[in-house]
């Protein structure tokens, strides 16, 4: 009995851990989301704008392929 509750209380605790990105509506922001909250930039490929596919991968954590000289 135990064991039960303690598994539901644990099933309902990861329920209201959910991610927020699953309420947004649209698919390109969503995804961008939650690349952004897994800090994984290989999420936001499917973006379909360049520009917001760009941006996406910077906020996800991915460094730059060139290094900008001063």
């Amino acid at each position: 009995m135990k064991t039960s509750l303690f598994l539901i209380a644990m099933f309902i605790a990861n329920v209201a851990m959910a991610s927020e990105c699953t309420s947004i509506r649209d698919e390109d922001k969503r995804r961008e989301c939650l690349a952004v909250e897994r800090q994984d930039p290989n999420d936001c490929t499917s973006i379909r704008n360049s520009d917001d596919r760009t941006l996406c991968r910077q906020r996800a954590g991915q460094r730059p392929l060139y290094r900008e000289r001063y």
